[in-house]
């Protein structure tokens, strides 16, 4: 027996052999193959959580610039691929988010409407600077991973070589609101975990200046690397032919060198600006402007009031802790607490006129602490002159004697708002001149024919002190005569006089929205040019570009006060007084809570003398908080407040006018069916292929008549069943709902009422304005009426906070199907604050 030649073990050898040959290259090939492909894919899914962290970032940070208070929000820079006990993975993936010089925000052709907002916005170019938000990563498998970016408040993936993809909306016009974030400071982080990003309220934008086009029009210029077509589409709904202010046409909407150019129409625009700071290095803002709060009105000797000033800076928004001092020429002025601006940038001064004075004005000059200043000039941003009048007491004899110069030629005296208009290119009616297409239109007082052309019938005021000019005014239309809103947009009226050079000097500018009530104005003039023997008044539109663009005049009255011979003795003035009439307008007419409220009592008038005091009561408690002719004030809160106005004449009667001012919208908000495009090849009627999520699968129909009210009867019924592509039923389908105009609070809850379900199972997720899910899914799968109450999460409700809106999607979630329609019938959805 010989072992020494046996061959039996030979064939396991090279099994084993082969098996673990086998074995290696399986394993080769998955290495290569199928890791690559799972790590590309985890490398994607990280790139697309990215993005959603952008887009809220960008929500936080528009939210500090409007309020102040952003939440913090997390990155996730890198990503870790999926543990693997044999085969090998790259490194970490590490993520780079930074800040970068985006360059230079510019504004330009545009003045303020108020007269001392003007010193600063003057017409002149202002540029602020700002920075962009860049995010990219080191991927080792997904090629063309994009880079995204945040940049004047749209989010986008920049890819090489291909155009951009956006990923928000714009923020920067709404309409006539232009609002501009400046984005500053210094954050760079590179790592495979999350960074926070805290957004830093730097100048938050508590104030809205209204501000018109000087000379040519208004232009917006941010700095970009979007293209012309990607910006033109994100501002489609802004165009003219849309509703916007946008002019039509091409070049009106223009990049070139980096740049963005939006050319807007004429008209009166709300100017939002703020600034936002991440990171380190962020710089603070300075004053760059002194504003009128309120204003010292008539007064007599030693009696006393107040008036209040306020420090912005060049984002229009108040400063706090800046020194403002004011002197006087004759009396006594001095701060009433502290010569520091508050938190509100506000100093509140009180001047007393002197004891023992005749008549005269008196000036208060007003300034902050700026050492680049000069000398001190009313027309500089940092000064205020105020000019008060200082009237001695009724008396015996050289007291006033009023005579009417002239009485206007119209044909009603009544008071009432009446017949003498002007419109574009219309011959019809009242006192005109100027009818072109476009331009500005002026009417002068004082034409014997209603269709005279420039007529300028001159009075002599030569010998006498003072002017009073009065005349009632509203905008209005041309179908309905002057009870009906102009639904042209606002134009201002300019009122001018004709002084001793010929020259034309501004009396009033007017600027009213739509459904004002009509107003009575009252000015006074003391300047010595204006005495003369060819004084003339006249009106003039701005911006008229429409046939109902119209204004209406009526019941003009010029009068000169001089001194006359009187009786001696007597005391007193006799005669009996008659009370004065208080009347007020505000704006906005539906503010937000922490939106600053204008208040004006211009519509005030005493028939027999000069209202002599404004007092404002903001909260109708019987405490006046505010003075003077026109004042502001801010309601932290929702709700509906009643504001009184006490006027005070020169013989010390008094009347009180009130109005309600309804701050934001308590309760709930309106929700609407918007119904999305499909992928069968048509838009049926509701489907809305501007709103998101993106073209979801199947054949959306119904849905309709949604409301907020319960038990009416009126079902919204979505049916989901077979497309009229294949003819087969297609499971996923999607709708969306839109709710706007929430109220901000703590919490926010979401009631479905009266809903059932054919049985399948339907979700409902909120997501935000680009269709991502903020947090979480509900199921809905009742078969009978049912009302349920959601409360939604903290994440939705400061979304909703920080827009006013939010989205939802309600989906129909079944995999595969047995060919019949699914459906969902819901009465009525809201959206409620708490």
């Amino acid at each position: 027996m010989r072992f020494r030649d046996d061959q039996r073990g030979v064939t396991v050898q090279v099994g084993a052999v082969l098996l673990l040959g086998i074995i290696v290259i399986s394993l080769s090939i998955y290495q290569v193959q199928v890791v690559p492909a799972q790590n590309e894919q985890a490398e994607f899914d990280h790139s697309q959580a990215v993005q959603t962290d952008l887009q809220e970032t960008r929500n936080a940070i528009l939210g500090t610039a409007g309020d102040g208070t952003g939440d913090p929000t997390a990155v996730q820079l890198g990503t870790r691929y999926p543990a693997r006990a044999v085969f090998v993975n790259p490194p970490p993936v590490s993520g780079s988010l930074r800040t970068e010089d985006a360059g230079q925000v510019r504004i330009e052709n545009v003045q303020a409407v108020n007269p001392e907002t003007d010193d600063y916005w003057n017409a002149n170019t202002r540029t602020f600077d700002t920075d962009r938000l860049v995010y990219s990563a080191d991927y080792s498998v997904y090629d063309n991973a994009p880079t995204t970016v945040y940049a004047n408040s749209v989010v986008y993936n920049h890819f090489e070589n291909t155009n951009a993809v956006t990923l928000t909306d714009e923020r920067l016009l709404d309409d006539r609101t232009i609002s501009l974030v400046a984005l500053d400071g210094r954050l760079s982080a590179s790592r495979t975990d999350t960074v926070t990003v805290d957004p830093q309220a730097v100048s938050a934008s508590t104030r809205t200046v209204a501000v018109e086009n000087d000379g040519g029009p208004v232009t917006i210029t941010v700095p970009t690397d979007l293209s012309e077509q990607e910006w033109e589409a994100l501002l489609e709904d802004e165009y003219a032919t849309n509703g916007g202010a946008i002019l039509d046409g091409d070049a009106n909407v223009t990049v070139a060198s980096g740049e963005l150019t939006v050319t807007l129409e004429p008209g009166v625009y709300r100017l939002r600006l703020a600034k936002v700071g991440v990171g380190t290095n962020v710089a603070g803002t300075s004053p760059a402007y002194l504003t009128t709060v309120d204003s010292p009105e008539t007064t007599t000797p030693g009696t006393t009031q107040q008036f209040t000033v306020e420090v912005r800076d060049g984002y229009d928004n108040p400063i706090s802790g800046e020194t403002v001092e004011a002197t006087v020429d004759r009396g006594t002025v001095s701060p009433v607490a502290s010569s520091v601006s508050d938190e509100d940038g506000r100093v509140t001064f009180e001047y007393t006129a002197p004891s023992g004075v005749g008549d005269g004005d008196v000036q208060i000059d007003v300034s902050y602490d700026d050492p680049t200043r000069g000398s001190f000039a009313g027309g500089n941003p940092q000064d205020i002159a105020y000019t008060v009048d200082v009237e001695s007491a009724g008396g015996g004899g050289g007291g006033p004697t009023r005579t009417d110069l002239r009485v206007s030629d119209f044909d009603s005296s009544s008071g009432d708002i009446g017949n003498t208009e002007w419109q574009v290119g219309s011959g019809s009616g009242g006192v005109r001149t100027d009818t072109t297409n476009s331009g500005t239109y002026a009417m002068y007082v004082g034409g014997n024919s209603p269709s005279g052309s420039d007529v300028r019938t001159t009075v002599d005021t030569s010998g006498y002190d003072r002017i009073e000019i009065g005349y009632w005014l509203r905008e209005g239309d041309g179908g309905s005569g002057p009870e009906a809103e102009d639904t042209n947009g606002p134009e201002s009226l300019v009122v001018e006089y004709r002084n001793a050079d010929d020259d034309w000097v501004q009396l009033d500018r007017f600027n009213v929205s739509e459904g004002y009530p009509r107003y009575e104005r009252l000015h006074e003039i003391q300047l010595s040019n204006a005495f003369h023997a060819d004084f003339a008044l006249r009106f003039r539109q701005l911006h008229g570009d429409a046939d109902g663009d119209r204004w209406y005049v009526d019941d003009v009255r010029i009068v000169g006060v001089g001194t006359g011979g009187g009786g001696g003795g007597g005391g007193g003035g006799g005669g009996s007084n008659s009370a004065p009439t208080a009347s007020f307008g505000f704006d906005p007419t539906t503010p937000t809570a922490g939106e600053q409220v204008d208040f004006d009592a211009g519509g005030s008038s005493d028939s027999d003398g000069s209202i002599a005091s404004y007092e404002w009561d903001w909260t109708n408690d019987g405490t006046y908080e505010g003075s003077g002719r026109t004042a502001s004030h801010t309601y932290s809160s929702s709700g509906t407040y009643t504001v009184e106005l006490r006027v005070t004449d020169d013989d010390g009667a008094t009347d009180t006018a009130t109005q309600q001012v309804d701050v934001g919208s308590a309760g709930s908000a309106q929700v609407s069916p918007a119904e999305f495009v499909d992928d069968d090849g048509s838009t049926e009627a509701g489907e809305n292929s501007s709103l998101p999520p993106a073209s979801p699968v199947g054949d959306v129909r119904g849905f309709q008549n949604l409301d907020t009210d319960s038990n009416n009867n009126q079902v919204g019924e979505f049916v989901e069943g077979p497309t009229k592509a294949t003819g087969n039923p297609q499971f996923g389908t999607a709708v969306g709902l839109s709710a706007e105009d929430i109220a901000t609070a703590g919490s926010h809850d979401l009631v479905l009422g009266d809903f059932r379900t054919s049985g399948e199972e339907f979700t409902l997720t909120p997501v935000y304005e680009n269709g991502t899910a903020i947090a979480g899914s509900y199921s809905l799968t009742s078969t009978s009426l049912t009302t349920r109450r959601i409360t939604l999460s903290q994440t939705a409700s400061n979304y909703i906070d920080r827009t006013g809106r939010i989205y939802f999607v309600v989906e129909d979630t079944k995999q595969g199907g047995d060919g019949s329609e699914d459906r969902i019938r819901i009465d009525y959805i809201r959206v409620e604050a708490n």
